[in-house]
């Protein structure tokens, strides 16, 4: 039955029993944190100061919940002292996995039960450095550890995260804001007849965008349609989640919150602009701190 369900693991995310005294979640996906239904009652929780993982744990991104003295042993080491009573208590480890530099913070938010009882649900958050953030350049690995009360109807767990950027200093412009737009949308796609990435764009130092300004910025052929739209509305369409059993939309919808964030964060007068038919440029555009007009460009395709 183990290999079985060893087997089942190497070919799907999950969060499984493995030494029958802690469940292990190797996948952490990204997902906006919007509080327990009201049949998932919230588990309180006191975070753990004090403690290490070995090194061989948590290398990479993880989640667990360590139900027993053996398992907290196989987590921090034979000679480590645990700070609770298995019997009682059992504690949530949320590790960020090895980053490449300092600067890198992590939480848990929130432990609640699913509606069932069966699974101890764990949302977790990672802060990453800007790119105007001073860090320590040297491999470090972010955990935080909580105990909370024994679940024992509890035979899984799930772990989520949501994640930031922290500015630091001064405003982020130019390069530095391109960048970190392109950190933020990486791999993210923009669907609509075709899948789409979003790609930095900036325009420099510009006024706010206008139809008539991104048509003589981008100069399309003659005739063409440009309308401008609510940046609003646009992300409010982005974050809907329409199939909460669909893991790649509930996920899809997180990282479009998160870049909502990110610009809001630094940009002003923000507007979407589309140029063209079928076909159609969109544009994802504000205003820098630094005056600067600086965005996102992606694709949309209606026929």
């Amino acid at each position: 039955m183990r290999r079985l369900v060893l087997l089942l693991c190497m070919t799907v995310a999950c969060a499984t029993d493995l030494d029958d005294d802690d469940f292990v979640s190797t996948d952490v996906p990204e997902e906006a944190d919007t509080g327990p239904k009201a049949d998932q009652p919230e588990v309180p929780f006191t975070v753990v100061e004090g403690l290490t993982l070995k090194a061989s744990i948590g290398k990479t991104e993880e989640g667990r919940v360590i139900r027993s003295t053996a398992a907290f042993k196989t987590a921090f080491g034979a000679g480590v002292t645990a700070p609770v009573d298995f019997d009682t208590e059992w504690l949530a480890v949320y590790s960020a996995g090895v980053r490449p530099t300092g600067g890198y913070e992590v939480a848990i938010d929130r432990i609640a039960l699913s509606d069932t009882g069966k699974s101890v649900k764990v949302q977790s958050r990672l802060v990453k450095p800007g790119t105007d953030c001073a860090v320590t350049q040297a491999l470090t690995k972010p955990v935080v550890i909580v105990k909370f009360a024994a679940q024992p109807g509890a035979t899984t767990s799930r772990f989520a995260k949501t994640t930031e950027v922290r500015a630091c200093g001064g405003p982020t412009c130019g390069q530095d804001l391109t960048d970190l737009l392109g950190e933020t949308t990486l791999d993210l796609l923009f669907l609509s007849e075709t899948d789409a990435p979003l790609t930095p764009i900036s325009f420099g130092m510009q006024g706010p965008a206008t139809v008539s300004l991104l048509r003589s910025l981008v100069n399309p052929p003659a005739g063409t349609i440009i309308e401008q739209r609510s940046f609003d509305a646009f992300f409010d369409h982005q974050t809907t989640v329409f199939d909460p059993d669909e893991p790649e939309a509930v996920e899809s919808a997180a990282r479009f919150q998160t870049l909502r964030e990110t610009m809001e964060a630094h940009l002003t007068n923000r507007t979407v602009i589309r140029v063209g038919r079928i076909s159609i440029d969109v544009y994802i555009l504000g205003t820098s701190a630094c005056g600067e007009l600086i965005g996102l460009k992606t694709l949309a395709v209606e026929t």
